[in-house]
């Protein structure tokens, strides 16, 4: 629970009460004892309306200056009930924070099935018969979509209206992904469940229809005897959900268990592919439950990328681990002089062994990976950076470690506030957007870990409880200044970069006296500021501005502000044309060609075949954009997403801010205490006048 008040048994049994009378208009509650308390029933005469209940009954009980919970009953059918939360501005601060943190506990406790809506109100005029209609003729409004969503939404109709009829059943998962299975697959799983069936079922996912089809068997591959001959079944090029009866003996008896195999190749490249990888995570736990449903059990699961990676070994071991002799407590080695630590010597001196919070994340790992394992980032690892304090009044630090290859970064989130939001809220979210935003600027979170107890760190705010595995979009520096050390071919490539947000906005260490109480170090800490352009042509702006209007859309609609977008910019001239001499300019032509230089730098900085800068189709802002004038490579991810305005510590700056405007002086909302939709304006405000299209004028 967010403020931990629960409801209590006369809330309960009064809600109850509600349910079965339908002459129950409402139910009116309150905070009371660190509890969630009814204060009165609200009783409708026969034949009267909504409207009329709502302006006789209720209006007599809003005040102006006190919060309240309303349950009201408003549709004939089910979930037939409305759950209000009014919390007037006028009302005391720790009252607003109170109900508006609890409000998600009482929809909870009681059975959010029962509600066909939640709505928030700070005006006692929205609790008025008119006000409702205002409130159903704005959810009535058809969403702003572009022209490209709404062509995207009559193609996906299109699709469904052609597949009605068909003898299918629906797999869900969560509320925006549903794939037809077909009756042949249902049956196979079925018989499959059943002892003297045919020991192997083979399913995979039509990329073109949406929906989970049967893999049809030859006579020489429908019942394996082995799991050498398993692995010659399973397509080594396309992935494939494979359920598969194993029957062999150990100690002396034989079993039977029914394994599961997702294998997901990697070395089948193409635009199809990645489609592929995108929906096969996402639909993995679907196709898990929908096996259960029809009585298939499954004993041990695995998850692999290619079939050869499957071993009899393996598999035994397994189903049949080998006891392990208990060692005692060994204490860790110290890191020393190395700059090279085992990360789990890091993370566990004071926090617990770590565990994944949600599992529909590992989808997401995987959709963007080609070749990453696991232990690409649990092995060792190197110590990056520490991120100084941030300029919030309360920062807390980051820390950030980088795997061994560079190519990911651990960073801890030490807020409760920002990895509770992240978890509670954006997590599923974020998931499934990027795998239907493949091209996305946000930055690529590919695992999410958090203490699965209590531990002494934790407690003395010593060591964060909760940490992301990110994609490192300076992958390839290192190499570059490498090969400038060693006289390599890369001497021409610099990079910069710069971590940027809207600098309109109050800061307490700059702005108050202006800045003469903070050191300069701390300053320093501010956003970047970027003194120059980024040119481009129409196609790569429009492009550039459609994800940047697309991603913060998703933050904003979640309650995120004041992320950032890092921009990172590579610098190369092209070697020096025949007849040229010191001091020369290049020849114009090679200078202008975006394309030749977007081929030698990349080669350097963006291996084409290993995750993360594998492009999902042509170079993308995560490998790199060759600017329109051929003098620079860029990169641009969208961090730091984790700052909600509706979570506890985030409204608690808000009022303190909201009081230094009004009692010292008016400086206006820092970005940590605006609204999401405000910082979603003015940061694609500071973005576009960054860029210039090459032929027009710079875009404002």
């Amino acid at each position: 629970m967010q403020s931990g008040i629960s409801a209590s048994k006369e809330l309960v049994s009064q809600f109850n009460d509600l349910l079965g009378s339908p002459s129950t208009f409402g139910l009116l509650i309150n905070i009371a004892n660190e509890q969630l308390q009814p204060i009165q029933t609200l009783t409708s005469s026969p034949g009267s309306s909504f409207a009329s209940n709502v302006d006789t009954l209720l209006t007599p009980h809003i005040k102006e200056k006190e919060a309240l919970y309303i349950i009201l009953r408003r549709y004939d059918s089910s979930p037939a009930l409305v759950a209000v939360t009014y919390v007037p501005d006028t009302a005391p601060v720790r009252q607003k924070m109170l109900f508006a943190s609890t409000r998600l506990t009482l929809v909870r406790e009681l059975g959010s099935e029962h509600f066909r809506e939640t709505i928030f109100a700070t005006n006692a005029k929205e609790l008025t018969s008119q006000g409702f209609e205002k409130h159903d003729a704005h959810t009535a409004l058809d969403a702003p979509l572009t022209e490209e969503e709404k062509s995207l939404g009559e193609v996906k109709r299109a699709e469904q209206e052609a597949g009605a009829g068909t003898s299918k059943r629906e797999i869900h998962l969560g509320t925006h992904m549903a794939m037809p299975m077909g009756e042949d697959a249902l049956a196979a799983l079925k018989g499959l469940a059943e002892e003297g069936g045919e020991g192997l079922v083979m399913l995979k996912v039509n990329p073109t229809t949406e929906t989970i089809e049967l893999v049809p068997s030859s006579s020489s591959s429908s019942n394996p005897s082995s799991i050498a001959d398993l692995v010659q079944a399973i397509s080594p090029s396309e992935p494939r959900f494979t359920f598969f009866r194993y029957t062999h003996t150990h100690n002396g008896s034989e079993e039977s268990p029914i394994l599961f195999f997702y294998t997901n190749p990697s070395s089948n490249g193409g635009r199809v592919a990645i489609k592929q990888r995108m929906l096969y995570p996402l639909m993995k736990r679907a196709v898990l439950e929908v096996a259960s449903r029809e009585g298939l059990n499954v004993d041990k699961k695995f998850e692999v990328e290619e079939p050869s990676e499957i071993t009899e070994d393996g598999v035994l071991g397994e189903l049949h681990p080998k006891a392990v002799q208990s060692r005692g407590f060994a204490r860790p080695k110290r890191p020393g002089g190395s700059s090279s630590v085992q990360i789990h010597t890091c993370l566990t001196q004071y926090i617990p062994p770590e565990q994944k919070h949600h599992g529909t994340f590992k989808s997401n790992r995987t959709l963007d990976r080609a070749g990453h394992h696991r232990h690409h980032w649990t092995r060792e690892t190197t110590i990056h950076q520490q991120k100084s304090p941030s300029p919030d009044p309360v920062a807390v630090l980051s820390t950030f470690y980088s795997t061994k290859d560079q190519k990911y970064l651990v960073k801890s989130v030490p807020r409760h506030s920002e990895h509770s939001f992240f978890r509670q809220d954006l997590l599923t979210p974020y998931v499934e957007y990027m795998a239907t935003h493949p091209r996305s600027l946000l930055v690529r979170i590919c695992d999410f870990l958090g203490a699965s107890g209590y531990s002494l760190g934790r407690i003395l705010r010593l060591a964060p409880s909760h940490h992301i595995v990110m994609e490192n979009i300076m992958y390839g520096r290192g190499r570059s200044e490498a090969k400038k050390r060693g006289g390599g071919d890369n001497n021409n490539v610099d990079w910069e970069d710069w971590d940027l947000k809207p600098t309109s906005y109050f800061y307490p260490e700059r702005d108050i006296a202006d800045g003469a109480l903070t050191s300069e170090a701390t300053k320093s800490q501010l956003a970047d500021e970027f003194h120059d352009k980024i040119r481009l042509d129409k196609e790569q702006a429009d492009e550039f501005f459609r994800c940047l209007e697309e991603d913060t859309r998703l933050l904003a609609e979640h309650g995120a502000v004041d992320y950032s977008l890092f921009l990172v910019r590579m610098h190369t001239t092209t070697s020096t044309p025949s007849g040229s001499g010191p001091g020369q300019e290049p020849d114009a032509a090679a200078a202008s060609s975006p394309e030749a230089v977007s081929e030698v730098v990349l080669e350097e900085v963006a291996p084409p075949t290993e995750g993360p800068s594998v492009p999902p189709g042509p170079p993308s802002w995560r490998t790199g954009i060759a600017s329109a004038d051929g003098k620079y490579i860029y990169r641009a991810s969208i961090l730091d997403f984790f700052w909600a305005k509706h979570k506890l510590q985030p409204m608690v700056m808000t009022v303190l801010i909201k009081l230094w405007n009004l009692l010292i002086s008016k400086q206006g909302p820092m970005s940590i205490t605006t609204t999401p939709e405000e910082y979603r304006q003015r940061f694609l405000k500071m973005c576009r006048s960054y860029v210039e299209v090459v032929g027009e004028s710079s875009v404002e």
